[in-house]
């Protein structure tokens, strides 16, 4: 037998711990970036010999660096929503459904673009490099795979689960 206050009292915990963190992530990469800087964010990618990206490019670079993790913070978002109505004892709710749908919706486009990311960063860190010194660099790794595994897993059940939801309200409308 499940212990129903406890499972809703965990849910409520983690609907806040989804918060915070949706709300930290992009201000840390951000910081990162400031109190870091370039130089050692992008250490691995840049020629010692050739100058730092500086103005628009370096803006860009930051802006496509924080896509995945604004990504991941509105997946949390939607991780929170679910685990807000799983507190508030609503255990096949369709609003609940939904949420974890879209957080594997999201979480996999997240998973996406962070296997992609590498490329994205090694052409516009580069970019002002003359020519034939350009770089276009892509790694995969069994972690980001996972995650993308993972999101689509969540995305999945999470449809399941919405029409699981949809199933039973018609059939409370039959009787």
């Amino acid at each position: 037998m499940i212990d129903d206050l406890s499972l809703r009292s965990r849910s409520r915990w983690a609907a806040r711990i989804c918060l915070l963190v949706a709300i930290l992530l992009p201000p840390s990469i951000v910081g990162a970036w400031i109190f870091l800087g370039p130089e050692a964010l992008i250490a691995n990618v840049v020629d010692p010999a050739q100058p730092l990206p500086q103005g628009m490019q370096l803006f860009a670079i930051v802006a496509v660096s924080l896509v995945a993790p604004v990504l991941v913070s509105f997946a949390l978002l939607s991780a929170r929503r679910c685990f807000q109505s799983f507190a508030a004892g609503n255990w096949f709710d369709e609003d609940g459904a939904r949420a974890l749908r879209r957080f594997g919706a999201l979480y996999l486009a997240a998973s996406i673009f962070g296997l992609l990311l590498p490329a994205f960063l090694s052409v516009l860190v580069t970019l002002h490099y003359p020519e034939g010194q350009r770089v276009l660099a892509w790694g995969i790794s069994t972690g980001r795979v996972l995650s993308a595994l993972a999101g689509f897993m969540f995305w999945l059940i999470g449809d399941v689960l919405v029409r699981a939801a949809e199933l039973a309200e018609d059939n409370r409308q039959i009787i």
